[in-house]
């Protein structure tokens, strides 16, 4: 028997008990008041709480949610393996006759869209959502295990005003569009991201932030490795090229200065191929003249 069922069975709804006093939900508005929690399901047997952390500034008390168990566990595999295993083992407090679990390292706003979407209730689904704000809420899809239910909003919001531009200079932006196309399999953006993210910096691909799995952590890497190498042996053909010209020395030598001197600003460094010395003695006989 579930600890939900069982929270049911030990609350006598005949008492008028402090210990088994029904709560009082407050509406789906987006804000808990002062001794209320945000009604997510007005027959839910289950609540949620973020500890520390409020809707709004003017809410009293840490974010409440109150739900329903069923629509958890059919949605979310890791509130199903919650429900049904752990609380065996680690009973969890009750909420005046319903079981009350705390939600860390998710924020309320994230929190209050994600179990609008795992109840059904769309309309109360925001059309629009920044960019930030579609980070966390994947981030938290993909810990809590229900990207399914979450995904056809994705793409909507995608398809709106949100703007993606993973070929951005900055590096934290283009890992946040790495994560969000893997986690919902959005092909094309994982591979102009992926794209962008290898031949935006020559060091190694860093997202301490993220859940990066290994896998494309070495994919941007080798990938990059295999990039660079190319870039320079077309460097390194280049500046051959000009050293033998034959055709307006002075031109050349003026346009290899110009490019060796670019490439030492951007910190490119190579070697050239060895030559033999005696290739080489000619000129040294001449500028010794």
């Amino acid at each position: 028997m579930s600890t939900v069922k069982r929270a049911h069975e030990q609350a006598d709804p005949n008492k008028t008990t402090p210990a088994n006093k029904r709560v009082n939900p407050g509406p789906d508005d987006g804000s808990t008041g002062a001794n209320s929690v945000c009604q997510i399901d007005p027959d839910g047997d289950l609540v949620l709480y973020t500890p520390g952390n409020r809707l709004s500034a003017d809410d009293e008390h840490d974010a409440t949610f109150l739900v329903s168990s069923k629509h958890l566990t059919l949605a979310s595999a890791w509130f199903k393996a919650y429900l049904s295993d752990r609380w065996y083992r680690d009973p969890v407090p009750a909420d005046e006759g319903r079981a009350k679990i705390a939600i860390k390292d998710c924020q309320p706003e994230t929190l209050l869209i994600l179990l609008r979407m795992i109840h059904g209730f769309s309309r109360k689904v925001p059309q629009k959502v920044s960019f930030e704000q579609l980070v966390d809420i994947s981030l938290a899809a993909e810990f809590y295990q229900c990207t399914e239910v979450v995904e056809p909003y994705v793409h909507t919001w995608m398809r709106g005003d949100q703007v993606w531009n993973p070929t951005d200079e900055d590096p934290n932006f283009v890992a946040k569009c790495i994560i969000v196309a893997w986690i919902f399999k959005i092909e094309h953006v994982l591979s102009v991201a992926t794209k962008a993210a290898t031949e935006s910096s020559t060091d190694p691909f860093e997202a301490p932030d993220l859940p990066f799995p290994a896998f494309i952590k070495d994919a941007i890497d080798n990938n990059r490795t295999a990039w660079l190498g190319m870039v320079l042996r077309e460097i390194e053909t280049h500046v051959a090229q000009l050293l033998s010209a034959n055709c307006l020395p002075d031109c050349d030598a003026y346009y290899l200065g110009r490019v060796l001197q670019h490439l030492a600003r951007h910190n490119v460094f190579f070697r050239l191929a060895p030559k033999p010395l005696c290739r080489f003695l000619p000129l040294l006989l001449h500028c010794q003249d």
